[in-house]
């Protein structure tokens, strides 16, 4: 959940995200998930898993046509999970906003959402990373974007002010660009709920407990890259 895939790199690329930003986010975001991934569920004891007897409760494939067959029924299974789940995810959020933006028409704020909640909610955060002040409520809304929805979304939102001429400085693009660099989002818990639950279903309850735990760790990967991007960049 903290880096992306490279396919995708290529498309924020695109969007005018500076790419060096996006390969060094990535890059940064593999220690940083890793430290944020033992503080929140540190191994406090000794593993008990031995490599040395294991056991394979499936046949193998006595045939590449087995083979073939077998890993496209997998293949499809996942895919079938993960689309379900994923959808499951994507109507919550979407209730959400709904029920958000019902009970804020009450009170004159019909167009509040999840995201611009979590925007208010997250400019102090970006501020403390280093965004300047004027604007740390757009770097908490895309965020807050990239949290509640994914970070294409975010990047999309975020390409106009990229465009020659824009009003953001090159600390505050270089601290947004590394932030929104993961695929640390609540519809990446159901994709991975989504596919380890195929793959091994008796396990289901302890991947979607450990879900937010990814969730939180990935963020925190991604947010402290962005902080120590903000650092280096600030010093030149």
């Amino acid at each position: 959940m903290a880096s992306i895939a490279g396919s995708t790199m290529i498309g924020y690329a695109a969007l005018g995200v500076p790419v060096e930003y996006l390969l060094a986010a990535s890059l940064m975001a593999i220690p940083g998930g890793i430290l944020f991934a033992r503080l929140l569920s540190p191994a406090t004891e000794s593993s008990q898993v031995s490599f040395n007897n294991l056991s394979f409760t499936e046949t193998p494939p006595k045939s590449i046509i087995e083979a073939a067959a077998t890993g496209a029924m997998t293949g499809l299974k996942i895919a079938a999970g993960v689309a379900t789940v994923v959808m499951a995810f994507v109507a919550i959020i979407a209730l959400i906003n709904g029920i958000i933006g019902g009970v804020g028409g009450w009170f004159g704020f019909a167009h509040a959402s999840l995201e611009s909640i979590l925007g208010y909610l997250l400019a102090p955060l970006a501020w403390v990373m280093g965004v300047d002040w004027s604007d740390a409520n757009l770097a908490g809304s895309l965020i807050g974007q990239k949290l509640a929805i994914n970070e294409f979304v975010a990047y999309l939102n975020f390409s106009p002010y990229l465009q020659t001429g824009g009003t953001l400085d090159a600390k505050t693009v270089a601290i947004i660009s590394f932030a929104l660099c993961g695929f640390a989002n609540f519809g990446s818990i159901g994709v991975v709920v989504g596919a380890f639950s195929a793959v091994a279903p008796h396990r289901a309850p302890e991947i979607a407990q450990l879900g937010l735990r990814a969730l939180a760790a990935a963020t925190l990967s991604n947010l402290m890259s962005a902080t120590i991007a903000g650092f280096f960049i600030g010093l030149a």
